[in-house]
């Protein structure tokens, strides 16, 4: 599965931004195996349902199947998550620029 994010993170890059990359690969990571699971057990769910006649579990099958499908289709977290960790990365600069002039103007 791929998740749009490349893994090739360049040594170039200081501690902070490779640990923000390796932060949203992660999360993107855990919200795939997460609508994967949720939808795998909708199915399962739903199938078992049919099976046994229980329209009931067949029903709440086709919900959690389809809740799985719209979630993912929004991605809304991802969106949220990139805005907030962009939000960090601009405040680490402007903290790390303020006390690397800090440094310059001490001596």
């Amino acid at each position: 599965m791929h998740t749009g994010i490349d893994f090739n993170i360049s040594t170039e890059l200081n501690s902070s931004e490779s640990k923000r990359k390796w932060r949203l690969i992660m999360s993107k990571l855990e919200r795939n195996l997460d609508h994967a699971k949720n939808k795998v057990s909708g199915e399962v769910k739903e199938a078992a349902g049919k099976i046994t006649g229980n329209e009931q579990l067949e029903l709440k099958g086709k919900m959690q199947s389809s809740t799985a499908d719209l979630k993912k289709k929004l991605n809304v977290s991802d969106k949220i998550e990139n805005v907030k960790e962009s939000i960090a990365e601009s405040a680490n600069k402007k903290i790390d620029k303020n006390n690397k002039n800090s440094k310059y103007n001490k001596k």
